[in-house]
Order: structure tokens, then sequence, then C-alpha cells
């Protein structure tokens, strides 16, 4: 029997646990009609969640229910810090207001 090294099992640990997050997240917003798509910026200790909606101008009971949510999901007490960010349909490109460097992880598809 070969021995498993630490960092091995660590690495696929830290795998599954980031896929978890990308899933806990993506199931937590997708029930809400009004996001249009997920992206991550990662961090070491930090995700930064941006969430794009496809509404135009601000929406407080929407906003409360994004707010609850994101509360849910930062009670869990898990790492990363997760920081959220909500942006209506302001723009024309959203690689315009996107940092290069986010991940997409939901999508909604139309029709």
């Amino acid at each position: 029997m070969k021995p498993i090294k630490f960092k091995e099992m660590n690495c696929t640990y830290a795998e599954n646990q980031e896929e978890e997050l990308k899933s806990n997240i993506i199931n937590a917003f997708k029930q809400i009609d009004e996001v249009e798509s997920i992206y991550v910026q990662k961090y070491t200790y930090e995700w930064k969640v941006i969430i794009l909606l496809n509404i135009k101008k601000h929406d407080d009971q929407l906003m409360d229910r994004l707010l609850d949510i994101e509360y849910d999901l930062q009670n869990r007490d898990e790492d990363p810090l997760l920081d959220f960010s909500y942006i209506p349909k302001i723009y024309n490109n959203k690689w315009d207001i996107l940092h290069p460097s986010s991940l997409p992880i939901f999508e909604r598809r139309n029709g």
C-alpha cells in the first residue's frame, strides 16, 4: 500500500471544499429570477462574489432577498471570507465592469 502524502490529500480536500462552496453559492442565488450570472475572483483568504442582475434600477425587496441569502452564506463560518457585490444591468459589456480574473460560476440560460 502506497502512503498518502499530506500535501496531496490537503489539495484534494481544498478542491472539494471549493466546489462545495461554489455549489452553495449557485444553489442559494439561482432561485432568484433577477440573478443573471455569478462570477468570483479568488484571493488567498477571500472570494469576491459578483452577482450580475437583469434589472436596471434599484429594487428594495430584491435587495432584501439577496442580502438575506448573503447573510446565510456568511454565517457558515467557513473559509474563505465572502465579499458580495450586486450589479444591475447598467453596462453594455459585462467585461467593462468585471475584473479579467473573474471566473463565471453561473449563467442563466434564457429560453
